[in-house]
């Protein structure tokens, strides 16, 4: 092999190393960006890994997501995999709930009335 070709294939080697790893980041990245479009305030939004019987935390805390607005909910740190269950809870009384949800790379959901 010529002098030339060993830092080429190293270069090459590197670079495909990292893209490997951007990938990866790029498929861990869990979250559900919620668009409210119905009459109603959501304020309570829960996301739990399908293979669990619990809702766990609502995932808005102290916020909440008026008619009209949105809200990105990070769900990195949520243990699981990529299949989540959702449930919103509006200020009405009404619920909504999907099940299944594949989050890794994000999730967009819209609520109407």
């Amino acid at each position: 092999m010529k002098p030339v070709m060993k830092p080429l294939i190293a270069a090459l080697a590197v670079a495909a190393a990292l893209a490997g790893t951007t990938t990866g980041a790029l498929a861990a990245d869990r979250w559900v960006k919620i668009f409210n479009n119905t009459s109603t305030t959501v304020y309570r939004f829960y996301a739990s890994p399908n293979n669990t019987n619990s809702w766990g935390q609502d995932r808005l805390g102290r916020k909440q997501i008026p008619s009209g607005y949105n809200s990105t909910i990070n769900l990195n740190g949520a243990g699981g995999g990529c299949i989540f269950d959702l449930r919103a809870e509006f200020t009405d009384g009404d619920s909504l709930e999907k099940y299944g949800i594949n989050v890794c790379g994000g999730y967009t959901i819209n609520y109407y009335d």
